[in-house]
């Protein structure tokens, strides 16, 4: 977006898992598990020494319900990220775009060490580390791609024990298509 744009987004997503798998295989236990999270972005573009820079500001909400094995019905706010991106490629003309972001995650949201994994937040200080490319591949349509690796520090009070994460990785590829100038299907 053009410096001086200010964002404010709201996401949702309802999931629902009714199985675990530890090694590849499935575990024969009952299993049930439904997550209602919504996050609110704040997103704010400037110019900065020539490129297009955003400050973001993320803080997840929802609950959590494990109904099997056990019962636990955690609610309240995740850990928030804050974060920036630049774009090294803007090219308005083209329609492509590189860009390179980074959004510490902060470990202060709602969080029981008793419910050990089943918490809206983590106690856990995360760092995510994103480069994305997007272009045009015909007319009004246009790919984009986005690597993320993402580094967790250790949770010194889960359950009464440390849980420590190895870092991840992730690979999202999108395809978007423009229905006019102002509205984006993706």
């Amino acid at each position: 977006m053009p410096p001086g744009t200010n964002l404010a987004v709201l996401y949702y997503r309802h999931a629902f898992r009714d199985s675990t798998y530890h090694g590849g295989e499935q575990v024969g236990m009952p299993f049930r598990l439904e997550t209602d999270i919504a996050i609110a972005r704040y997103v704010r573009y400037l110019s900065v020494a020539g490129f297009t820079v955003d400050v973001q500001a993320i803080v997840p909400f929802g609950s959590v319900r494990l109904s099997q094995p056990a019962s636990s019905v955690p609610n309240g706010a995740g850990d928030p990220f804050l974060g920036t991106a630049i774009w090294l490629l803007n090219d308005q003309i083209a329609k492509r775009y590189l860009a390179f972001g980074a959004f510490p995650g902060i470990p202060i949201g709602s969080y029981d060490a008793t419910k050990g994994p089943v918490n809206v937040g983590s106690n856990q200080w995360q760092g995510i580390f994103q480069i994305s490319y997007g272009q045009p591949i015909y007319g009004n349509l246009a790919f984009d791609v986005t690597g993320e690796y993402a580094l967790y520090g250790a949770n010194n009070d889960f359950a009464g024990l440390t849980y420590r994460q190895k870092p991840t990785y992730e690979l999202q590829a999108h395809l978007r298509y423009a229905l006019t100038p102002l509205t984006t299907v993706a």
